[in-house]
């Protein structure tokens, strides 16, 4: 992997540590993933499949992210994250 891969790729980690530590909201999150997803050089991409199965869901809930049951939310938020920091420690 480049030194830009590798750089984004550890940026990306570093913003869901910050969302798991309460310095940075879920929208906030949601878009630097998919900015930070989006400077990856092509041949670098993670796996279309395993990325769109972690990240379009935390794309949605941040739309729902006030609504009335907010502790199910949080749990399908760390659910995804999960898959997220997986694929990204590969």
């Amino acid at each position: 992997m480049s030194r830009q891969g590798q750089v984004v790729l550890r940026r990306m980690r570093d913003v869901i540590v910050q969302y798991r530590a309460g310095r940075i909201g879920l929208r906030p999150l949601v878009d630097d993933l998919k900015a930070m997803h989006d400077a990856l050089p092509a041949e670098e991409e993670l796996p279309d499949r395993a990325w769109r199965d972690a990240f379009v869901p935390l794309d949605r809930i941040a739309v729902e992210e006030g609504g009335p049951d907010r502790e199910e939310l949080e749990r399908r938020v760390l659910r995804h994250l999960g898959q997220l920091e997986s694929l990204l420690g590969r």
